[in-house]
């Protein structure tokens, strides 16, 4: 005799499916001063799967490189415990706020 089961699992997108990428957080911070924001960055979050990078180099659909408007690469891991990117951003977000001011930065996430 055999038993079927069905089992149901909410996603957010098609992405989850293959990366899990609800649980991290990417974005691009664009604006004055990016070695201090890369160094802010890195500094608050030290003891976590993060990584913030200044980029001024990037890859194109084809996979060539091309010179861009440069930029800060942040990407926070799953691994990290934080469960709700919306506290990251507000952290993120607050911190820049505060030692480089609102208007001389912009975040794409």
């Amino acid at each position: 005799m055999c038993n079927k089961s069905r089992i149901k699992i909410a996603i957010q997108s098609f992405s989850d499916i293959i990366t899990n990428s609800s649980s991290e957080l990417f974005c691009k911070i664009r604006g004055n001063n990016l070695e201090e924001i890369e160094d802010i960055l890195n500094h608050i979050f030290a003891d976590s799967d993060t990584e913030a990078e200044l980029v001024d180099w990037d890859t194109t659909e084809t996979y060539e490189e091309v010179k861009c408007n440069p930029y800060v690469r942040f990407y926070l891991g799953y691994h990290c415990g934080v469960q709700d990117n919306d506290v990251v951003k507000l952290v993120i977000e607050s911190v820049l706020n505060n030692k480089i001011g609102k208007d001389n930065y912009t975040i794409e996430y």
